[in-house]
């Protein structure tokens, strides 16, 4: 998940390093979409840009792999 609060674009760029690391196969990218009836649900939700740049970033550090996203742009 992309926006988490507490997440920097610092833990995004280890989160996906983690994943070429553990060389994986499949792997899904998306933004945290808060809901108002949890802990979390008064964040902000994650950026759909970064989102993006994370998914694309991703793409080519792991070319051949499958990756799920899931931009909900109109949440």
């Amino acid at each position: 998940m992309i926006g988490l609060p507490g997440q920097t674009v610092r833990t995004v760029a280890k989160d996906i390093m983690l994943l070429k690391e553990l060389d994986v196969d499949m792997a899904g990218i998306g933004p945290f979409i808060p809901h108002k009836d949890t802990p979390l649900g008064k964040y902000d939700a994650g950026s759909a840009f970064l989102t993006v740049k994370a998914v694309a970033l991703t793409r080519i550090l792991l070319k051949g792999r499958i990756f799920l996203q899931q931009l909900p742009l109109g949440y």
